[in-house]
């Protein structure tokens, strides 16, 4: 299943002057964008999800409200917020087929 981090983080590289306009957020020098930055939670709970959705609505050739919502696979660890942590994206496997630097 893909994993959230790797697409937040080529999502950051690709759009990062526009996350540093509207968040004012950037990764520290050199490294990449983590899952402590201000702008990941919204990206995981909030702009992923609806993205996905509407990418599967495209591939399938339906209407966006006939896809279901995205889901995640969680760990069994939990957060400080008692929340638990995101494993995967259901749904989402990575394909060998795929160029890696798009994934």
């Amino acid at each position: 299943m893909a994993k959230v981090l790797p697409v937040y983080q080529a999502f950051c590289k690709d759009n990062a002057a526009w996350i540093l306009d509207m968040y004012g957020y950037a990764p520290k020098k050199g490294k990449l964008a983590g899952q402590r930055g201000i702008f990941y939670a919204l990206f995981r709970d909030k702009a992923l999800p609806r993205a996905l959705r509407h990418i599967r609505a495209e591939m399938q050739g339906v209407d966006v409200d006939r896809i279901p919502a995205t889901t995640y696979l969680y760990k069994g660890t939990k957060l400080s917020n008692s929340r638990f942590m995101v494993r995967a994206i259901v749904g989402w496997e990575f394909s060998q087929h795929c160029d890696k630097e798009h994934v």
